[in-house]
């Protein structure tokens, strides 16, 4: 929510930063931590350790009352496994696939275009609007991942001496 009636808590702040963290973690440790683990099963200890630290963050912050009568409606749980397959399972495995083909660096900046392929599928599927600062928005976070793959030119690596080069010298 952006505006006069936007609001922030000290818990909404405390874990935004604690999943930035552990995003930037696991890229680490996906890089090299379990080489050796299929990404499927990576993938399901990952998601299992998420939903148990958001469910008991969840029951922390807010008590027993978010396990309301959703927590038998057999609905919910398709909706749940639906959304957490498509929208968390298959983009994990992806996304180790990803790391252990680019490393952790380029996986890093190519997912910030996951932002503006939401905003795009929620104009398409939602019919959501896309104002002129989303678009703005969305170039912006396209051209900083192409500038910051491009990389400092300034910063060339040193040449390579060969033994043809020390030959001559």
């Amino acid at each position: 929510q952006v505006g006069p009636g936007a609001q922030a808590t000290v818990a909404g702040i405390v874990l935004a930063f604690l999943a930035a963290i552990g995003h930037a973690a696991y890229l680490i440790i996906v890089k090299g931590g379990f080489d050796r683990v299929p990404p499927a099963q990576g993938t399901a200890c990952v998601l299992s350790g998420g939903f148990l630290i958001s469910g008991t963050a969840a029951v922390v912050l807010y008590g027993s009352g978010v396990l309301g009568p959703w927590v038998t409606s057999p609905t919910t749980w398709a909706v749940i496994l639906f959304i957490g397959s498509f929208g968390a399972a298959f983009p994990k495995m992806w996304v180790m696939g990803g790391v252990r083909i680019v490393g952790a660096t380029r996986t890093a900046i190519l997912m910030l275009v996951e932002p503006v392929s939401a905003v795009v599928v929620a104009a398409i599927a939602l019919d959501q609007p896309l104002t002129p600062t989303v678009v703005v928005g969305g170039v912006l976070v396209l051209a900083a991942c192409v500038l910051v793959q491009l990389g400092d030119p300034r910063m060339a690596p040193d040449p390579v001496v060969t033994a043809d080069a020390v030959a001559l010298e």
